[in-house]
């Protein structure tokens, strides 16, 4: 605000107001300055015709009517200036009353927020000066209260999404939460999430807001998003600008804009989340921070949940294989006997046969390769329920659900024929396998028994000249090494 402008209007304004009061001071000290002369004059003249003996009773009257009119008309004066002044003084106060109800109605509309027209302000009275001041003031409330509204809606979604996310374990779960912050956010805009797949060659739609319709971004890998080579967001008011994502010009729903948020891991970009909006329209600040913040929130759970996972699986299998590890296998299994009351059950050990010569004559490269391959062999042809684990070294383990001895034996002649026909086209040393089965009823309670008389089956199955099948209700008198065996044997291939 102007300080000199101020002052010399408030002095302006004061001198304004009080110039009635002074000049009524004045008329009243001049009406009676001449009062106080004609009452002198006429005492003079009464004077002098007193003592010349001239002064008469008429004479007397004449004074006493001069003086009762000078002083009547001096009355009757003031009487009317106060009457003036009195009737400017209420003009100025319903003028200023007006204004002043004006500007508390101004107030209390732009403190609730209510749009209202600005104040007309007129001339440079400390009323206008006033209007100004307050609209400038109450300008800067609203937008300050704008400010923090918005900052008060960000951090909401964020603490609220921070916490919808913190309750899900999962990435179908992550995603639908996202999809419910979308429907907040954008209820009227297509948006959509994509990400990238394990081998980060491809992007997929995996989550849409209630606006969406296809078709979907046409960016198919992650290396064709300028965002998430970028790193950053990328705003493109229209398709038809020079510098607009050439993918955004490939669709034929006419001119569009877009907004594009990459969503970061540790600074790797695992996805876009991705806004279509008209033309020449672009997303409002508030609207685009909140979705860096569905974006920010979205790639932090989505990159803890996969890393979890990969570390739970690396827990729960062999590496070399891809199989469940011994203590995942024994924990499945119980986990998974423990609904099947009065039910069949089989559990099998397996061991490959010579595989310590395997490993001397064609190298350990040659072992890990038939290891694989009996992985490999075993998932193929074995049902979806089965359960498969490596148990250590050469040895695996097998649960069968459902099944007693004689299911279990047909299952793994099947296995062992299967992998038969792969050791002839892998190209490696074939080898053959002996199991051992031991069946019980379930629900298991406890997994230890049932593996040591598996174990003890096997041992039979060694015996009696491998690459075979050993039950627990198999006739000892079949188990002689001259009997042969159900399938015919396949040697060890020379190692060139």
């Amino acid at each position: 605000m102007d300080t000199t402008r101020s002052k010399t209007t408030l002095r302006t304004a004061i001198v304004v107001n009080l110039a009635p009061i002074g000049v009524f001071t004045v008329m009243i000290l001049a009406v009676t300055g001449v009062v106080l002369g004609e009452v002198t004059a006429w005492t003079e003249i009464l004077s002098s015709e007193l003592a010349a003996g001239e002064l008469t009773d008429a004479r007397m009257h004449e004074v006493g009517s001069a003086l009762r009119f000078a002083w009547l008309g001096s009355l009757a004066f003031f009487l009317l200036f106060a009457l003036g002044t009195g009737a400017l003084s209420a003009w100025v106060f319903r003028l200023v009353r007006r204004r002043l109800e004006g500007l508390v109605t101004f107030v209390e509309d732009r403190t609730a927020g209510r749009e209202v027209a600005s104040i007309a302000t007129s001339g440079t009275g400390p009323l206008a000066v006033l209007e100004s001041s307050i609209e400038r003031v109450t300008d800067a409330v609203q937008e300050r209260d704008s400010i923090m509204a918005r900052e008060s809606r960000l951090s909401c979604l964020d603490t609220k999404l921070q916490r919808a996310l913190d309750l899900v374990d999962t990435e179908e779960d992550a995603l639908e939460v996202i999809e419910l912050a979308l429907s907040k956010v954008v209820p009227d805009l297509p948006a959509e999430v994509l990400l990238a797949d394990s081998s980060r060659a491809h992007l997929r739609r995996r989550a849409v807001s209630p606006a969406a319709e296809a078709p979907a971004c046409p960016v198919s890998s992650p290396q064709q998003c300028a965002a998430i080579r970028r790193g950053a967001t990328m705003e493109f008011e229209s398709s038809q600008d020079l510098d607009a994502c050439p993918r955004l010009r490939e669709r034929d729903c006419g001119a569009q804009g877009a907004l594009c948020t990459p969503l970061n891991v540790m600074g790797r970009s695992i996805g876009v989340l991705h806004l279509r909006h008209p033309a020449g329209q672009p997303v409002a600040e508030d609207v685009t921070q909140q979705l860096e913040v569905i974006a920010t929130h979205t790639g932090a759970r989505l990159g803890m949940i996969r890393t979890l996972a990969s570390t739970q699986l690396q827990a729960q299998t062999d590496p070399l294989t891809g199989l469940m590890n011994r203590r995942s296998f024994e924990a499945c299994v119980i986990r998974e006997a423990l609904g099947l009351e009065d039910v069949d059950c089989a559990v099998c050990m397996a061991d490959l046969d010579h595989f310590k010569k395997l490993n001397d004559t064609a190298g350990h490269e040659a072992g890990d390769r038939a290891l694989k391959l009996f992985a490999s062999v075993v998932k193929e042809n074995l049902r979806p329920e089965d359960i498969v684990g490596r148990h250590g070294g050469e040895e695996f383990t097998i649960f069968f659900p459902r099944s007693d001895a004689s299911s279990a034996r047909v299952a793994l002649d099947r296995l062992r024929a299967a992998l038969r026909a792969a050791g002839e086209r892998y190209g490696g040393p074939t080898f053959t396998c002996s199991f051992g089965v031991a069946s019980t009823r379930g629900p298991i309670e406890a997994l230890g028994p049932l593996l040591e008389r598996a174990d003890r089956m096997l041992y039979a199955a060694k015996e009696a000249g491998r690459d075979r099948v050993v039950t627990d209700v198999d006739d000892p008198e079949a188990l002689s090494p001259s009997a042969p065996p159900p399938s015919a044997e396949v040697r060890l291939a020379e190692v060139s």
